[in-house]
Order: structure tokens, then sequence, then C-alpha cells
């Protein structure tokens, strides 16, 4: 593997500070600021802030310079469409024959032991744990790298789009219930279900977002 180019440290870095809410949604991003904390000049700076720009992490306003990006559903929208189509590919392409069951049986059996669990707090972190192998899993045994670079940039995006909003809410039981829906289809090989339980879990994703927002926006509006 090759060395890391500034740019790219700029990248990783820049995209930590937000994550970590250094920098909250709506907030500028100074280059000069930028280019003392992180001890380089503005020119991976500037290269750092568009590649996080095609993120939809940041947004360029000319003449005013970068922000932290807000939540925008329109957006939000389009991103789940592609995300919806390509997991679903995904889910599909896990079904072929040759594929092990034994993975995804160890795994769904972990989803339904934690399920069990009584405390839901204890239930969100190791679901948490579960999710990120229920994704690397699915990318693992996908055999097209194409698919596979495709899904891991749509959920990076995700990720960053949750972040930044600041108002995308948890359902821990609801998500893994669905995932666990993929797995049995997966391992009863069955391309059809798998592909329709991983669309049906990215819309139901949106849905909740969406009814999140509205309720939250229905609340600021009485207040």
């Amino acid at each position: 593997m090759g060395k890391t180019t500034l740019g790219e440290d700029a990248y990783g870095k820049i995209k930590g500070l937000i994550q970590d809410g250094y920098y909250q949604p709506g907030m500028p991003l100074p280059e000069k600021e930028l280019s003392e904390r992180l001890n380089m000049s503005r020119t991976p700076i500037r290269e750092a802030l568009k590649r996080l720009q095609e993120d939809m992490i940041v947004v360029i306003r000319p003449h005013l310079g970068a922000f932290v990006a807000t939540l925008d559903l329109t957006q939000l929208c389009s991103l789940y469409e592609v995300r919806e189509a390509l997991e679903g590919m995904l889910a599909r392409l896990n079904c072929k024959a040759g594929n092990p069951t034994r993975p995804y049986s160890d795994l769904l059996e972990e989803y339904r032991k934690i399920s069990r669990l009584p405390d839901l707090e204890t239930r969100e972190g190791k679901y948490n744990i579960l999710n990120s192998e229920y994704d690397q899993l699915l990318l693992k045994y996908c055999a097209n790298p194409m698919l596979a670079k495709l899904v891991r940039s749509q959920q990076e995006k995700v990720l960053a789009f949750h972040f930044v909003s600041h108002i995308i809410p948890i359902f821990p039981d609801i998500g893994a219930k669905e995932r666990m829906g993929v797995l049995e289809a997966i391992i009863d090989k069955a391309p059809d279900a798998a592909e329709e339980r991983s669309r049906y879990r990215i819309r139901s994703s949106l849905q909740r977002i969406i009814d999140y927002v509205i309720h939250d926006y229905a609340k600021e509006g009485q207040a």
C-alpha cells in the first residue's frame, strides 16, 4: 500500500474533527485555522475540503469559504435511493450457490442472542458492533469489487450525513430485526427475498428519519 498523500491525510483529519463534534453543522471551516491546527499548507487543506464537499459533509460557498454541511432532506432521499439499489444488489449477490452459509448463520445467532438482552443501551452497543460485521460480511462475499466500492462510498456518505444532521434517531431493535431478515434469506439462498428485504431495510430507515424530522420540526414550530 502506498504512502498517504498530504491531501488524503488532511481529508481524514478534517473529517475526524467534524465527526468528533469539534466543528458543528453550519460552522465555518477556515483554511487558515485548519492549516495551523493540522500543521499543513493550505494546498492539501483545499484538496481535502473539495473531497469532503463531494461526500456532502462540507459545503463550499463562493467568496465565503467552506462550512460543515447541514441536513438537506432532498439530498438525503437521493442518497438513500442509490443506497437502496446498491445494497439490494449486494444482498442478492451474497446468495450465490458457492458462498458458505456458516458466517451468515453465526452472525444471525449473535443477533438473536443480543436481542434477548434486557437492557436497551447494552443491546444498542452490541448491535453497533454486529452491524459493522454485517456490512463487512456482505461486502466480503459479494464477489463484485466495483459494487463493493460503491456500497462503501455510499455507506460513508450516509454515516457522515447522520452525524452532521444531529437529528438521526436510533432504533436498534428494529434495525437488527431487519438485518436478521436479510441474513435469513441469504442463508436460504433466496436472492429475490434477500434483495427485497435489504431494500425494505433502507426504505424503512429513511422513512423513520423523515418521520423524526417532521416531528422535530413540528415541535420547534409549536415552541
